[in-house]
């Protein structure tokens, strides 16, 4: 049995609900970063660094770039806005999230990151979590270093079109469904059949962390960043993404890996 799914009745309220939690904190913040790093390219004047104001990194006090050298590493930059600047001068015109490595279990992660191409290459940004002090209570206790790694040409996935990952999307919120309705799951059914409605209508609103990027996109890219962070947000309330069950994961996978392409896709 699935755990019961609660959800708003109509569009109008998604503004009213609030998860509690988004999936993975490492992602809201490669979201954060590489929407403001293409809004800067963009020509964008709002707010454009993400430290002492950005939700994403409410819990971090200091950010690093460091590019691998023979030596060992330089630092870069140490705030998001001269890493924008330092990127543009090297001729990067967008800063794309791989999210592919990324999985419900953060255990089974392969390699994932912000992708950037310019006189330097092809070059692949990790993220490193760690903390400023050991055992001190403070509000922003942690540290965000992100270190560039040469990236093999081959590796490279074409980009997704935003029609085909917003199909994607579709088909798995459909599946979704279908897999509900079939094991007699009624009412969940019923509410991911919302989910889908707003996915067709193109409702492009969300809540929670991950919404507050979505002022950082480009106006077309906002109706299926929307949906995922819904869908994302379906999986927390549902508890799809944490269940060990065979049913519940064979809801959560689809639904996580569509998700997952049509962030990449529309920031």
């Amino acid at each position: 049995m699935y755990a019961k799914v609660r959800l708003p009745t109509g569009a109008e309220s998604l503004r009213d609900v609030e998860y509690t939690r988004i999936m993975r904190i490492d992602l809201g913040l490669a979201l954060a970063l590489a929407s403001k790093a293409n809004a800067s390219f963009r020509g964008a004047t709002g707010r454009l660094e993400v430290l002492a104001g950005h939700p994403a990194f409410a819990r971090f006090h200091d950010l690093a770039f460091v590019r691998q050298t023979g030596l060992g590493g330089e630092i870069m930059a140490e705030a998001s806005v001269p890493w924008f600047r330092r990127l543009r001068k090297e001729g990067v015109a967008r800063v794309v999230p791989v999210l592919s490595g990324m999985r419900l279990d953060k255990g089974e992660d392969e390699s994932w990151g912000l992708l950037t191409e310019g006189d330097r290459g092809l070059e692949m940004w990790t993220f490193g979590i760690g903390r400023r002090f050991i055992g001190h209570d403070d509000l922003q206790p942690l540290r965000l270093t992100l270190t560039s790694g040469r990236f093999d040409r081959w590796s490279m996935r074409p980009p997704v079109e935003m029609a085909a990952a917003a199909a994607g999307l579709e088909k798995a919120l459909e599946g979704a469904k279908a897999h509900l309705e079939d094991g007699g799951q009624g009412a969940a059914a019923e509410a991911v059949g919302k989910y889908l409605h707003l996915h067709r209508v193109g409702h492009p609103e969300a809540s929670g962390t991950l919404a507050s990027i979505l002022p950082d996109l480009a106006p077309c890219a906002a109706p299926l960043f929307a949906s995922a962070v819904r869908v994302l947000g379906l999986l927390e309330t549902t508890g799809w993404a944490s269940a060990a069950d065979e049913g519940a994961r064979a809801l959560a996978l689809p639904l996580w890996e569509s998700a997952r392409v049509a962030l990449e896709t529309a920031v």
